[in-house]
């Protein structure tokens, strides 16, 4: 995959989790029904034939940028 095409991912990735990764405050109630909305949307993923995603693939994302220095670095997501 080429730098353009992992940025493309590493966005798509980020827009699906930023809710859940940027302090905002929501109850868990509300995490719970969000999760729930994002898993049941079809998506447009990029460069996959896939259209949905599982509570355990948000999950790992969010755990993956939660332990990255993806922010101190300025740099797309690596996962």
């Amino acid at each position: 995959m080429i730098e353009d095409e992992k940025m493309q991912v590493a966005m798509f990735r980020f827009g699906v989790i930023s809710d859940f990764v940027t302090g905002a405050q929501m109850g868990r109630g509300e995490k719970r029904r969000l999760m729930r909305d994002k898993c049941a949307r079809k998506w447009q993923i990029p460069f996959s034939h896939k259209s949905s995603l599982s509570i355990g693939t948000i999950n790992r994302w969010c755990r993956l940028y939660r332990n990255s220095n993806w922010k101190r670095k300025g740099s797309h997501l690596n996962y």
